[in-house]
């Protein structure tokens, strides 16, 4: 089953959040970086994935798909540079 990710956005006034995606199968060792698809992009197979995404604005937001397959955990990061909230929304219908 995909994972949907929405991350998003507000309050922004300088600076910018950047998400990444991790994996485990323990919780205790963590692949970093793992590629996501652009939602917008499903069904285009020549879209390649993503390891981060970079939000800027208030009010921006990001859909992404992420093929969970093999990996037990899954979390996420986001590094503010200046100031804002930044949020990921998990969706999945498994």
């Amino acid at each position: 089953e995909n994972v949907t990710l929405v991350f998003t956005a507000s309050g922004v006034s300088s600076g910018n959040g950047v998400f990444t995606v991790d994996a485990s199968n323990d919780n205790s060792y963590w692949a970093t970086g793992i590629a996501l698809q652009s939602a917008g992009a499903v069904g285009v197979t020549t879209t390649p994935g993503v390891k981060s995404v970079t939000l800027n604005l208030t009010g921006e937001y990001y859909g992404a798909i992420l093929n969970p397959m093999g990996w037990s955990y899954i979390r996420v990061k986001v590094a503010v540079s200046t100031d804002g909230r930044y949020n990921c929304i998990l969706h999945s219908q498994g």
